[in-house]
């Protein structure tokens, strides 16, 4: 059972179900700012992405594009029937014949429910670091000291996200390196070329692959643990929650509109015409979300309140600013930058 107690001279204890708790003195309570936040979660995060989960999943990539050239090479005399295919027919009908071949291929070598395995087992311990790591460090920008960490919500979110994000990793290399097989036969190649032509695709895009993933896993993990902290502390610490969008020439226009946005606890930021509960949110589109670099803060009550009235002043700036000749973007980009 949590709480709270309201102590002499405007003092709060707040506590959780464990009996811990924090003692909020009008002098600990935090003056939030904005940008602050945003740098600070940015560096954390890019720590996070470059040190652990970069070269975590550009090693996991390197070493399944040897292990299936490896099992191509095994079963090269049941995969060559495969290979064959009559090239003196229309481009149309070979390139049909050509798929079909390498999907019959790829299906003797790779499993994909073998693959969704191993990539749990890598990252879900770099999942339950980042969400950790956003958790320790909201918890300290808020001035309290809950166990969150052992939440079954928090490990829930974590084992979800790897199983989820698993899924759709597999089903990409598939694709992948279904390709390859079919343009090699295609170009007449035996198992020991197609087994090339296959290491050679997952290798040359392991890198980029892995960078683009691990920026966008670590952005979502990130702001996932600050929205799964938030559902787990008591209201009177945790009111609401903030868009904080990173703004420079490659933020997306609809993220741009987002910032500043607030939300109750629990409830979705609507981004680009989509329900978002947080930056990376999985349930978003690719479009509205891989790469992306926004964070989420928790806001206390008091932080909120100051929040509600700074946006009716905003929306008064706006119409003054547009007075002048501005377009709504730019006025929205100059109060953003400036906040």
């Amino acid at each position: 059972m949590s709480g709270l107690v309201h102590l002499p001279d405007g003092d709060i204890l707040v506590y959780d179900e464990t009996g811990s708790g924090v003692i909020l003195t009008r002098a600990s309570r935090r003056v939030f700012n904005k940008r602050a936040y945003q740098r600070r979660v940015d560096a954390e995060m890019r720590l996070l992405e470059e040190r652990t989960w970069a070269p975590a999943l550009r090693k996991l990539f390197l070493e399944e594009a040897d292990a299936i050239a490896k099992r191509m090479q095994s079963r090269s005399r049941r995969l060559a029937k495969h290979a064959r295919i009559e090239v003196r027919r229309d481009a149309d009908t070979v390139r049909r014949e050509a798929t079909a071949q390498a999907t019959r291929m790829v299906d003797d070598f790779f499993d994909p429910e073998e693959f969704k395995s191993e990539f749990i087992r890598v990252t879900t311990p770099l999942y339950e670091e980042t969400v950790l790591t956003a958790i320790e460090s909201t918890t300290v920008s808020l001035g309290v000291d809950f166990n969150l960490a052992a939440r079954p919500s928090v490990q829930r979110f974590i084992t979800r996200r790897a199983n989820q994000l698993s899924g759709g990793i597999a089903n990409t290399t598939y694709d992948s390196v279904k390709r390859a097989l079919r343009d090699g036969i295609i170009e007449g190649e035996g198992i020991a070329d197609l087994a090339a032509r296959v290491r050679s695709k997952l290798q040359g895009a392991s890198n980029a692959r892995a960078v683009t993933i691990a920026r966008t896993e670590t952005v979502s993990a990130y702001n996932g643990g600050v929205y799964e902290g938030g559902r787990a502390l008591p209201p009177e610490i945790a009111a609401g929650l903030l868009w904080i969008t990173a703004v420079d020439s490659r933020t997306r226009p609809e993220h741009i509109d987002a910032d500043g946005q607030v939300v109750s606890t629990g409830e979705s930021f609507i981004v680009g015409g989509e329900s978002l509960r947080y930056p990376g949110d999985p349930n978003g589109s690719p479009e509205n979300t891989i790469n992306c670099r926004c964070a989420t803060a928790i806001l206390t009550p008091e932080d909120m309140e100051e929040r509600m009235l700074r946006i009716h002043t905003v929306s008064d700036v706006l119409i003054k600013m547009a007075l002048h000749g501005l377009s709504y973007r730019d006025a929205l980009h100059i109060l953003h930058t400036s906040d």
